[in-house]
């Protein structure tokens, strides 16, 4: 898995497009679809994408028990609350 920064760009692909549909879509607030497996953002077919936040994977300390990235995907930087007081 490939962690989007600002203004870092992907080529597009069916393959990925589960991976980085919901943050393109939701987050960045664009219209995406797939079709005839060719990928269109806002109209207009495309084989990249241009990220315009950063983004974060995040885990849980109770590995088997926490629902994290695992469970939400990527986190976008505008979603971020707080700072990690200790990291390793």
């Amino acid at each position: 898995l490939w962690i989007p920064k600002k203004g870092a760009s992907l080529q597009l692909t069916p393959l990925n497009y589960p991976l980085y549909e919901r943050v393109i879509r939701t987050y960045e607030g664009n219209k995406l679809e797939m079709r005839d497996g060719r990928i269109y953002i806002n109209g207009h077919e495309e084989s990249s994408y241009t990220f315009k936040m950063n983004y974060y994977w995040m885990i849980g300390d109770n590995l088997h028990g926490s629902q994290d990235s695992r469970y939400w995907g990527l986190v976008p930087e505008d979603h971020l609350i707080g700072s990690a007081s200790v990291t390793l």
